[in-house]
C-alpha cells in the first residue's frame, strides 16, 4: 500500500504535487504572494508623498500635494492591513490551522477600529459641536 496520497502502482506525485495534496500549499503559496504584493503596494504608497513633496517641493501645489498624500495614504493603510492580516493568517495557520481565520478576522476588525472607525466617530463628534 503506497504512502502517497492518490497515488497508484502506474503514478508517482512529485515533492511539488506531494506538498500540495497534503499541505494544500497552493493555497498558501496563493496567500503569501498575495500578501508579498500588497505590503510592497501599500509601502509605495505610504512612502509615495515623500517622493511626490520632493517633487513638487516650492512650486505652489500644497493643495494637491495634501490631497494626493491623503488619498495614498488611505490606501496605503487599507493594503497594509490586509496584508498584516494575511501574513499572520499565513503564518498562524501553521501553528492554529482553521482557527487562523477567525484570529485574522479579529485582527482586520482590531486595526479598522484603530486606524479608521475611531478616528471617524472622532470626526462625526467634533462637526457635531
Amino acid at each position: 500500500m503506497s504512502s502517497h496520497p492518490r497515488q497508484t502502482q502506474d503514478q508517482h506525485l512529485d515533492q511539488s504535487e506531494w506538498n500540495q495534496a497534503v499541505r494544500g500549499e497552493s493555497e498558501l503559496q496563493a496567500v503569501y504572494l498575495v500578501t508579498l504584493v500588497l505590503a510592497a503596494t501599500s509601502a509605495a504608497l505610504l512612502i509615495g508623498p515623500v517622493g511626490y513633496h520632493r517633487t513638487v517641493f516650492r512650486q505652489r501645489l500644497k493643495a494637491q500635494l495634501v490631497a494626493t498624500g491623503h488619498r495614498y495614504a488611505i490606501a496605503g493603510l487599507v493594503l497594509l492591513l490586509l496584508a498584516l492580516v494575511g501574513g499572520e493568517h499565513l503564518a498562524a495557520s501553521f501553528v492554529i490551522g482553521a482557527w487562523a481565520t477567525l484570529l485574522a478576522a479579529a485582527l482586520a476588525a482590531l486595526f479598522a477600529t484603530l486606524w479608521f472607525v475611531v478616528p471617524l466617530v472622532h470626526l462625526v463628534q467634533r462637526r457635531r459641536t
